[in-house]
C-alpha cells in the first residue's frame, strides 16, 4: 500500500510540473516571505492528516495534493503560479507528516532485550 501511495504522490508531482511548467513561475527566490506560510501550511495539513489516519504517508500525499492545488488556483489567475512554492509545500508536507509520525505516534516496531544470568 505504501509503494502504491508513494507511487501515485510520484505521479501527482510529475504530472503537476509537467502541466504547468509554461506557465508557472520558475524564477521565484526561494527565500521569499511566503515561503514560510506554504512550509507551515504544508506541515499542518500533513501532521493533521497523519494524526487522523495514524498513516504518515497519507498525511504527506494530502499535503502534496492541498500544494498542487493551491498552484493550480494560483494558474488560473488567482495569485502568482510558483514551482518553488510547490517544492516548498512539499518539503513542509514531508517535515510535518514523518516528523509527527515519529514524535508523536507510537512507534509499532521495537526491540526486547531480556538478560539472562545463569550460574
Amino acid at each position: 500500500m505504501r509503494k502504491i501511495l508513494l507511487a501515485a504522490a510520484l505521479v501527482v508531482a510529475c504530472s503537476f510540473a509537467s502541466a504547468i511548467e509554461r506557465k508557472c513561475r520558475t524564477d521565484d527566490l526561494w527565500r521569499g516571505p511566503d515561503k514560510t506560510k506554504h512550509m507551515l501550511g504544508g506541515a499542518a495539513i500533513a501532521s493533521a492528516v497523519t494524526l487522523a489516519t495514524k498513516e504518515p504517508h497519507w498525511g504527506f500525499a494530502a499535503g502534496l495534493a492541498v500544494g498542487a492545488a493551491k498552484e493550480i488556483w494560483d494558474r488560473r489567475g488567482s495569485g502568482t503560479c510558483s514551482f518553488q512554492d510547490f517544492a516548498v509545500t512539499a518539503g513542509g508536507a514531508a517535515a510535518g507528516a514523518y516528523g509527527t509520525a515519529w514524535l508523536i505516534l507510537p512507534q509499532r516496531r521495537g526491540v526486547a532485550v531480556a538478560y539472562v544470568k545463569a550460574f
